[in-house]
């Protein structure tokens, strides 16, 4: 869950508790931005029927004197970490319900924290990526990871590399990989993986892949179920990520396995998807047969993702989509106004991004043809469940949250007062930073 930095529009003519098909999105004036907790008043009514009265949450918040801090949301728990400059820094954690304080320690990192991940009892605290000369001469690319105990804030212990997420027997999958020009690593690069225990540090095994290799992983919710890596040779080996132990492996088309900037793997489904320079090149995951291909340009993305039972390649720069047969490849149909395109309960849904105002476009589509069913306005941040999309929209220190439902339309959650823009968002929770510069927690209604 992250931060939505994006541009603020004019609310629009709406009552609290209104079912809407078609949200008004008129001017769009630019704000400063924050980080806030928001009163939030509820209306559960519907449209057509008498709105009871609204019934405001009821609002834990915690002081954030300064504005120079980063907030995250882990699990059940929130942690605000100060950020880069003169003085002390340090990290607090709070119990996400009613923000009771669990813990406040010194900041075990030296720049800014880009994000944090819980693997079994283990917060773990991510920084920015440096440049880290090695024995041989060349230069890794390796952010600062420390595990700290999630209950007391005791750091447990410290590494580098690049968090690829938590695996399902609690241990952490980590990369280090050589830096290019400019100290970015290079695409395609990959050097080492290792699985850390998450509550020791200890690396639990160890892989290092040859210059060329191309790494995926395959994600079950939020962990990282299992490792894929191509070879240079054409030779492709799915691993287990809590063990090493490899599952599978075989030989694929030797063209696949050419090095290039372009290239890269992803494992969607059961498929094991290839991004070469002119094609993208799709695998049985099982025995790794070439199930079929489909021509790209060169500078097309070429990412490849499941929306509801098809697959949908990305064009240019995410501007773009075309939904496949997964079957066959066989192109169903393109739509270049769709930036993204996923499920939501028994529906396919469509954003289209506008980047002069940084916001999104919501619509139902149909999925035989990607044409427009329903229209569920603009917003400017957005939370997707399996089931349930939820939007905010904003208005200088207002903001409207509301559930877009693709079967019913827009059923308006709540108005929020002397709210600055920076906010969290999830199905069932809201953080936001107020006006008088204190950040709270809301819960919202199913």
């Amino acid at each position: 869950m992250g931060v939505d930095r994006i541009a603020v529009i004019d609310l629009g003519e709406v009552s609290a508790g209104q079912v809407l098909d078609d949200p008004p999105a008129r001017g769009w004036p630019h704000r400063r931005w924050a980080l806030v907790a928001v009163a939030l008043g509820l209306v559960l009514g519907t449209a057509g029927g008498s709105a009871p009265v609204p019934r405001p949450l009821p609002m834990a918040v915690v002081d954030a004197p300064s504005d120079l801090i980063t907030v995250h949301v882990v699990g059940d728990r929130i942690f605000v970490a100060d950020a880069p400059g003169p003085g002390e820094r340090s990290i607090a954690g709070y119990r996400l319900m009613d923000l009771e304080p669990l813990w406040r320690v010194d900041l075990p990192i030296g720049g800014q924290t880009t994000g944090l991940a819980l693997a079994g009892d283990t917060l773990v605290l991510i920084g920015e990526p440096q440049a880290i000369g090695q024995p041989d001469g060349q230069l890794a690319v390796e952010p600062d990871i420390v595990g700290l105990d999630a209950a007391t804030g005791a750091t447990r212990w410290r590494h580098r590399g690049f968090v690829e997420g938590p695996t399902p027997g609690g241990r952490l999958l980590v990369s280090v990989r050589p830096a290019g020009p400019g100290g970015d690593p290079p695409p395609g690069e990959l050097m080492t993986v290792r699985a850390l225990s998450a509550d020791t540090g200890d690396v639990v095994w160890s892989y290092d892949a040859p210059a060329g290799a191309l790494m995926a992983n395959h994600y079950d919710g939020p962990r990282v179920a299992l490792l894929g890596v191509l070879l240079p040779t054409g030779r492709f080996e799915l691993r287990d990520a809590d063990t090493g132990q490899i599952l599978r492996s075989g030989q694929i088309d030797v063209a696949a396995a050419t090095a290039g900037p372009e290239h890269y793997v992803e494992i969607v489904g059961d498929f094991l998807v290839v991004r070469e320079t002119s094609r993208v090149a799709v695998y049985g995951l099982d025995r790794l047969d070439l199930r079929w291909t489909i021509p790209v340009r060169p500078g097309q993305d070429g990412a490849v993702s499941w929306c509801g039972q098809l697959l949908c390649l990305n064009s240019q720069n995410w501007q773009g989509i075309s939904a496949l047969d997964p079957q066959t490849g066989r192109i169903k149909w393109s739509q270049p106004r769709w930036s993204t395109v996923q499920p939501a309960g028994e529906h396919l849904v469509a954003v289209e991004s506008d980047p002069q105002r940084d916001g999104q476009h919501v619509v139902v589509i149909d999925p035989e043809t990607g044409h427009a069913r329903r229209d569920l306005g603009a917003w400017q941040g957005l939370d997707w469940t399996a089931d349930s999309i939820t939007g905010m929209r904003f208005d200088r220190t207002e903001a409207l949250v509301a559930r877009l439902d693709p079967a019913r339309g827009v059923r308006v959650l709540g108005v929020l007062h002397d709210v600055s823009r920076d906010c969290w968002i999830t199905a069932s929770m809201l953080l936001c930073r107020r006006t008088d510069n204190k950040i709270g927690v809301w819960r919202l209604p199913e």
